[in-house]
């Protein structure tokens, strides 16, 4: 008797051959095998269970493929399986048949329920998108658009930490060698040089780049200074003239040129920048080129030398290069003006 039962023992501990599963793709219940990898293939949908993929050898069987499309179509998937989906499928280029295959398949589906509302709030951001924009272009014609935005925008840019910003972002850029290499090689574009050149040289780009720097230099003096600096600024043909003639006429003056931001002063509306200056004499002389300084008022600037204590001569271009030399008649008239009126300053002896 023990022999018979240990039989039945035995018989009895053993587990079933087959167990009957649900299928985790399409929810299936079939009959699957514990040890045969391809008897827990699911034989509506022939997703294997178990977490390993179909072979290469059952993929390409065309029968099979099929089997899997239509068991998938129409199925509602998880949050997880559409978010693994989409991560999956981000940034990967379909080729033109495939996009083909996959409308063809789609044709006579009704969309799942998250794919309407996903479909409506698409629709809906586009049309809010074409009102936006709509809304946009008729703000746009209307008078004064443009000076407000630019005075807006003008505003934030100016913005003391919105500046430091911009200023650290560019310095990152510029350090970068290949943003400098690309820069240069886009500016050596013969179009794109070409159309910098006009943009730069139609009247209202100069009269906005002259008031930004007549407002940066009322504002910080030093920047005037930096600009006439780094140009290297030399006597021209009529500052040299000139200061030839104002050492001619006032040999004990020491005049000396000043034009290279080297006697920069300032007052409540910013900083002047004189071309000769004697420290004997404590006083100023300016060149004015005909072309540069037309439509200037002299007056003015003799008024803002005035205020600060100084007197100051202006000498037109025009008057040098006449045959009479009545640029010079002036200069003597000038110097003879601060010898009568001026004591030598104490700290010039």
């Amino acid at each position: 008797m023990r022999p018979v039962r240990s039989l039945y023992r035995l018989l009895s501990s053993r587990r079933p051959m087959k167990t009957e599963i649900a299928c985790r793709d399409c929810g299936q219940r079939f009959l699957a095998g514990r040890k045969a990898r391809h008897s827990r293939r699911c034989p509506t949908c022939a997703h294997i269970q178990g977490g390993k993929s179909i072979s290469l050898r059952y993929s390409n069987d065309p029968d099979l493929r099929r089997r899997q499309s239509e068991s998938h179509r129409g199925l509602e998937k998880s949050a997880e399986t559409r978010a693994r989906l989409s991560a999956a499928l981000k940034g990967k280029q379909k080729s033109p048949e495939w996009r083909r295959h996959l409308s063809e398949a789609k044709k006579g589906i009704r969309p799942s329920l998250q794919a309407r509302a996903k479909h409506s709030r698409t629709a809906k951001s586009s049309k809010r998108l074409h009102d936006h924009l709509a809304t946009l272009n008729e703000l746009q014609k209307t008078a004064g658009w443009k000076e407000r935005m630019s005075r807006i925008v003008t505003e934030s840019v100016n913005k003391p930490e919105n500046r430091a910003r911009n200023l650290r972002q560019l310095e990152v850029l510029h350090k970068d060698p290949s943003n400098r290499a690309a820069m240069v090689a886009r500016f050596k574009d013969p179009v794109v040089h070409e159309l910098s050149i006009q943009a730069l040289r139609t009247p209202e780009s100069r009269a906005r780049r002259s008031r930004i720097r007549r407002r940066a230099m009322a504002e910080d003096p030093r920047i005037l200074y930096n600009m006439i600096r780094k140009a290297q600024a030399k006597p021209n043909h009529l500052e040299a003239t000139l200061l030839a003639w104002l050492r001619e006429l006032d040999p004990e003056g020491k005049w000396k040129f000043v034009g290279d931001g080297s006697a920069v002063i300032t007052d409540q509306l910013g900083a002047l920048s004189p071309d000769f200056f004697s420290a004997i004499r404590r006083a100023y002389v300016d060149a004015f080129g005909t072309y540069w300084h037309r439509g200037e008022d002299p007056a003015i600037r003799i008024q803002r030398f005035g205020s600060l204590g100084y007197p100051l001569l202006i000498v037109w271009e025009h008057d040098v290069k006449a045959r009479l030399h009545p640029a010079k008649e002036q200069l003597r008239a000038f110097v003879l003006r601060l010898l009568e009126t001026r004591r030598v300053h104490p700290s010039a002896v």
